[in-house]
């Protein structure tokens, strides 16, 4: 679990094609715009009811790395990132339909100085990225206002290992068992 954790806070803390269609491998173009704005819709409805949801998190829990899934009854809406390191923290949310993850708002605060030798972690910058998905796929990256470009090495890339994670880490909530309800 550490590892996948590892992974995907990289991918979000590592740092397209604007115009109004993005075509997929072997698929037909998609209107990126209007996507874009359904994504952003979806997005708001859940985010105006974060305060009503069940919060579960992991039962083991790794140093360094929290972990929260907002559940709408049995229905997951959304997973909470936090993933610190000697000098950054990464939050993440990762929200969550029927799709799957459609949309992830991550913002990257890096430090001063290592937590070592400044304990408060003093902010040195923030960087905030928007990572926009049609079906899992990686359609659109806003990173610090500035939209990186889908054919670009970069993007690819995180596009691809974005991919492979997604159903691992929605597989870490799946499972109430292996969950402690928070609220």
């Amino acid at each position: 679990m550490n590892q996948l954790l590892i992974l995907i806070v990289t991918l979000i803390f590592s740092n397209q094609h604007q115009g109004s269609s993005y075509r997929t491998e072997g698929a037909k173009p998609i209107d990126t715009v209007k996507i874009v704005g359904a994504i952003k819709t979806q997005f708001a409805a859940i985010d105006s009811k974060r305060k009503l949801y069940a919060l579960y998190e992991p039962r083991v829990k790794e140093d360094g790395i929290l972990l929260t899934g907002f559940y709408e009854g049995t229905v997951l809406r959304m997973i909470n990132t936090i993933y610190y390191t000697e000098s950054s923290r990464t939050e993440s949310d990762l929200y969550v339909n029927e799709t799957g993850i459609f949309f992830i708002y991550s913002k990257v605060f890096e430090y001063m100085s290592p937590l070592s030798v400044d304990p408060k972690g003093t902010t040195k910058s923030i960087t905030e990225n928007w990572y926009y998905f049609n079906n899992e796929e990686m359609i659109k990256w806003v990173s610090a206002k500035k939209v990186k470009p889908a054919g670009s090495e970069e993007f690819i890339l995180k596009k691809d290992a974005f991919k492979a994670e997604f159903k691992k880490t929605k597989n870490l909530f799946s499972d109430f068992t292996v969950l402690r309800k928070v609220r």
